[in-house]
């Protein structure tokens, strides 16, 4: 995944709907990224966004803060949704957010690391720490996707 989003990043491409729904696996274990509907092609390099106009309540819980209050989608927003992602690998496919209305109660952490969400699948604490990151409330505190790749091939067995 974030391979693919490294290449889509530098084709200053947004996905904009990155969910594991979009994320297909085949039966050799090579996972591709999938439904381009909500994608954008990003212009010059100043320009860092796009802006979502249609109902962004369709698919709430895999968006970032920005894209719910601003309607402001950027390359830090799909790490966030990355990130979700991540979160469910260690969960057994468990959404951190389980519907759209528990988004607005508080962007604050969303509880996405109970003890026994924890113990559901054993990992690396910095693994979890990797996902807390993918997941700040503010785009700036989230790494890149090239970062994410070097951070997360130290818990990979090649």
């Amino acid at each position: 995944i974030v391979q693919g989003m490294i290449y889509l990043n530098g084709k200053r491409i947004l996905h904009g709907e990155l969910n594991t729904a979009n994320i297909l696996v085949g039966s050799n274990g090579v996972v591709k990224i999938a439904d381009y509907g909500r994608a954008c092609k990003l212009g010059k390099e100043d320009e860092i966004q796009c802006f979502i106009v249609d109902d962004v309540q369709k698919i709430t819980k895999w968006y970032a803060p920005e894209v719910i209050s601003e309607k402001r989608y950027g390359f830090k927003s799909e790490v966030y949704s990355f990130g979700l992602i991540m979160h469910q690998t260690i969960t057994q496919g468990k959404c951190p957010v389980p519907d759209a209305q528990e988004i607005h109660k508080s962007r604050k952490d969303y509880g996405l690391f109970t003890t026994s969400e924890k113990e559901a699948i054993e990992v690396h604490e910095s693994y979890i720490d990797l996902i807390k990151q993918c997941c700040d409330l503010l785009p700036e505190n989230r790494p890149r996707f090239f970062t994410l790749k070097t951070d997360l091939m130290k818990y990979l067995p090649l």
